[in-house]
């Protein structure tokens, strides 16, 4: 790896046609093997490993040429990534390649703005590698789909444009600038290097949730069954009253719930006793499980609040939450893989976005706001379907192993 920093932190050389993060042209194509590709590490590896010296935008005297140039590019950038919806037939090399651009503006706009920086590239890719790992964390906690939608690259490239735009009307102060656009081209490249993992994942993606849709449908519908029927267990041992079933109640209930860390730890051995591990896996359950009974409550509790509630009866709830949850475990493809979910990470989301959900039930207790409870209600909604994807994932690992062994039965 020294070598390359070597590379990068020389001159460019003339010879070369290529952008300091151009993939060269081959023969080979490297399309994906699997159904679902390759993988970030691997597209970023092509990434990282083929790194030639040169220049796409060129060396300009003046900056505002280099920023006119860098935004045309990013232009580009957005239209082709936006244009792989529409129909197949581009190559993982094409999209990274649009990731290696959007790396590349960046660097050359800094180097024009703000050259007392220095070279950006090596600090550039391992940005890109750190929000490529973080995304794929979000994934597998069922907090991000797979697949990238248009809205997120266009989003991306407009802030990456309006950065530059800052900079050429100096209508902001420059590092803010140039560091917003850092920021919003690691993030465009990271979108690329994703859809380059996932170029052949659409078909078979759409094909899984057509054959697991009916099974996953009446499995989340026991679950929620459950969840009901233990809020409702929790209602009766605490008294029908009105202070019993508090908004402020539920509340607690939800934050007093355990952190399972020392479970998930014990649930994540591959090797030891099994009678441990099932044993730490019921226990990791009944954790989500709390978390998830108590979020019911709150969203129930937050319906009372509203003149019209959102939820006519308990099966419309039960309705909308799987909904939610299914459409998480097809997005993240945890349907597939439920040995994939990362309970630690999922249970770190769950806390943060825990401290938010009572900041905003606070406020919409005090203003008595419809759309302050509406907004609570709906980060409520969104905790409860993770949570119950965390649930799901357990019951699965669990029934896994009794579906092939009835398989295997003559």
């Amino acid at each position: 790896m020294a070598s390359m920093e070597e590379r990068l932190s020389g001159s460019a050389s003339a010879e070369s046609p290529l952008h300091a993060f151009s993939l060269p042209s081959s023969g080979r194509d490297g399309q994906a093997e699997s159904a679902r590709g390759p993988g970030w590490r691997q597209s970023f590896g092509e990434l990282w490993s083929q790194v030639a010296l040169g220049d796409l935008i060129g060396r300009c005297a003046d900056p505002r040429s280099v920023g006119v140039r860098a935004k045309r590019h990013l232009e580009v950038v957005e239209r082709e990534l936006l244009a792989l919806s529409k129909g197949p037939g581009a190559s993982r090399r094409s999209v990274l390649r649009s990731a290696a651009v959007s790396l590349e503006c960046s660097a050359s706009v800094w180097h024009a703005f703000g050259p007392v920086a220095g070279q950006r590239h090596l600090h550039l890719l391992h940005r890109l590698e750190d929000t490529l790992a973080v995304a794929e964390r979000q994934i597998r906690a069922a907090e991000l789909p797979r697949l990238v939608n248009r809205p997120a690259i266009s989003l991306q490239a407009h802030a990456a444009r309006a950065a530059i735009d800052d900079l050429l009307e100096a209508s902001a102060d420059p590092a803010d600038a140039l560091a917003a656009l850092e920021d919003a081209a690691v993030g465009l490249a990271s979108l690329a290097v994703r859809i380059a993992s996932n170029l052949n994942a659409t078909g078979s993606h759409r094909r899984a949730h057509a054959k697991q849709s009916v099974a996953l449908r009446r499995q989340l519908e026991v679950l929620l069954c459950e969840v009901s029927s233990t809020a409702h267990a929790r209602r009766s041992v605490r008294g029908k009253d009105a202070e019993g079933d508090h908004l402020g109640v539920w509340l607690g209930a939800t934050l007093t719930v355990a952190p399972p860390s020392e479970v998930i730890a014990l649930a994540s051995l591959s090797s030891g006793d099994p009678c441990l591990c099932a044993d730490a896996f019921f226990s990791l359950r009944a954790r989500w499980l709390a978390l998830a009974v108590g979020l019911w409550g709150i969203v129930q509790a937050l319906d009372a609040l509203l003149v019209m509630g959102t939820f006519d009866d308990e099966e419309r709830l039960k309705g909308a939450v799987s909904s939610r949850v299914g459409a998480a475990l097809v997005a993240c493809e945890l349907d597939q893989r439920p040995g994939d979910f990362d309970h630690r990470q999922a249970w770190n989301q769950q806390r943060e976005a825990l401290y938010e959900l009572v900041s905003e039930a606070c406020r919409a207790l005090q203003s008595g706001e419809p759309d302050a409870v509406l907004r609570s209600q709906q980060l409520a909604l969104r905790r409860l379907s993770r949570a119950l994807v965390a649930v799901w994932v357990i019951d699965e690992r669990v029934r896994s192993p009794i579906k092939r062994a009835i398989r295997r039965c003559p």
